[in-house]
């Protein structure tokens, strides 16, 4: 008996027929910018204006294998940037897979202490006339003004002559804690790279007295003790005074140098790998795509604050995004679960009695008004319209003995809205040792004798009306 049947479709799915997306050329890099609590990116590179703001979640699709992620230029003293990738499977992919996975079955350094010794280039005579070295040793030069004439005079003398090469070679060293401010205050790589120039010759310039430094702090220390007397308490504090102070700068000295170091090396780390289109932008992070696979970028961006001792401290997280980066496709895979309901008629074989009281099998059309699920894959075309969006549609009932199968095609209208019609296959009953009118034991024999085979030739047609959540 032909079977002719029409299905009229209305079922709730929770299938998106549209991904919101941000595709970039073929020859588009990704320049993402930070700005204050802001993050967009440029999207056409032959116009810098052409900007889309960044969400929290993004998904990005490029149309090669590799994409380089570019950054305006960001002190990264002042702004602390952590990138996390992974590759993960292409959730488009995954679909399919899935769809047909869980359906083909119903179808079918340097030491402090240093030796040698300073060198005297001045005699005690011009002591009372070194405006610098009395403002710089106070009460030192207080007790040789008071002190008498003669031996312990001249013992003043010479280690005031110390003091005297301790305070020259300090000179160049006073603006290292300058350039650690210049530094980390830089907002432009020209100012940075300006920064980083003027600090190597402080550092150079440092490093030059060093060892003078340390020797004559050496000397400072052991010949101080020589020259005191024990029982001179006042000279022997002052001594001891000045020696700590200065020992504690040059520690700090070097502190601040080795700081200064790590910081040249940050700043300039982030000054490399320039954008050649655009100015002021640098390559940060450069993801490779394999087949089937996506790439899942969290970046997350932290303010630095210099504390008093010139470390840095991570203060607040400014911005967090988060990127899926696929490779673009025309056809985006989705697949939805739903209900729709069928008036149908559909062969079928059962038993009879005959006149004599035996079972007979008889060919008849069951017909019936039911409520049905379905899944479906819905592979949407991307033809840029946020009104109107092709797709085609694949379907399958798997709940049944004998499956629909369904092929069609259609529209979702404003992303919510479909309407998609096409074919029906189904696998139809057929008899293998029995025969329509032949003599059959009971239904239980019947039943064991069916056999479901697919046929080729559509069945019918279905209309489906779907809505998105």
């Amino acid at each position: 008996m032909k079977t002719s049947l029409l299905y009229l479709l209305f079922f709730f799915t929770f299938c998106l027929y549209s991904q919101e997306q941000i595709k970039l050329d073929k020859t588009d890099n990704f320049y993402l910018t930070f700005n204050k609590d802001e993050a967009y990116f440029i999207k056409n590179t032959s116009k810098k204006d052409n900007t889309i703001a960044l969400i929290e979640n993004n998904t990005i699709s490029i149309r090669r294998k590799g994409l380089d992620i570019y950054l305006n230029w960001l002190n990264p003293l002042q702004y602390k940037m952590i990138i996390k990738d992974s590759i993960v499977n292409d959730v488009r992919v995954e679909e399919i897979k899935k769809f047909f996975t869980e359906n083909i079955s119903v179808i079918s350094s340097k030491s402090l202490i240093a030796t040698g010794s300073g060198s005297t280039k001045m005699n005690c005579t011009d002591i009372t006339k070194s405006n610098e070295i009395s403002r710089l040793y106070p009460d030192l030069f207080k007790l040789y003004e008071n002190s008498a004439t003669g031996k312990l005079k001249d013992d003043y003398c010479k280690y005031w002559l110390i003091f005297k090469d301790l305070y020259d070679v300090n000179i160049p060293t006073i603006d290292l804690k300058e350039k650690i401010l210049a530094i980390y205050q830089a907002t432009t790589p020209d100012d940075a790279s300006q920064a980083i120039v003027e600090a190597n010759e402080a550092i150079d310039a440092f490093e030059k007295k060093e060892d003078e430094i340390a020797s004559v702090l050496f000397l400072l220390k052991n010949k101080g003790e020589e020259l005191v007397e024990p029982d001179d308490l006042p000279l022997k504090n002052t001594m001891t005074k000045v020696y700590n102070t200065q020992k504690e700068i040059f520690i700090n000295l070097r502190k601040y140098r080795d700081l200064l170091k790590i910081y040249i090396a940050q700043v300039k780390s982030s000054l490399q790998k320039k954008s050649i289109e655009f100015e002021g932008y640098y390559r940060i992070k450069t993801i490779t795509l394999l087949d089937g696979k996506s790439s899942k970028i969290g970046i997350t961006l932290s303010q630095r604050e210099l504390k008093d001792d010139f470390s840095l401290t991570d203060k607040i997280e400014t911005k967090k995004i988060n990127i899926l980066l696929q490779r673009y496709d025309f056809i985006t895979p989705k697949i939805g679960t739903g209900l729709f309901y069928a008036n149908t008629k559909i062969a079928g074989y059962s038993t009879t009695t005959d006149s004599s009281g035996g079972l007979t099998v008889s060919k008849d059309d069951i017909e019936k008004n039911t409520a049905v699920t379905g899944v479906f894959l819905n592979l949407i075309m991307d033809v840029s319209s946020q009104f109107i969006t092709p797709l085609i549609q694949i379907g399958v009932d798997p709940t049944k003995e004998r499956p629909y199968l369904l092929l069609g095609g259609g529209f979702a209208i404003l992303n919510h809205f479909s309407i998609t019609a096409g074919p029906i296959w189904m696998w139809e009953p057929t008899l293998n040792k029995l025969e329509e009118g032949g003599a059959v034991s009971s239904n239980s024999a019947l039943e064991d004798d069916l056999s479901y085979k697919f046929n080729s030739s559509p069945k019918g047609f279905y209309l489906g009306l779907n809505y998105t959540f």
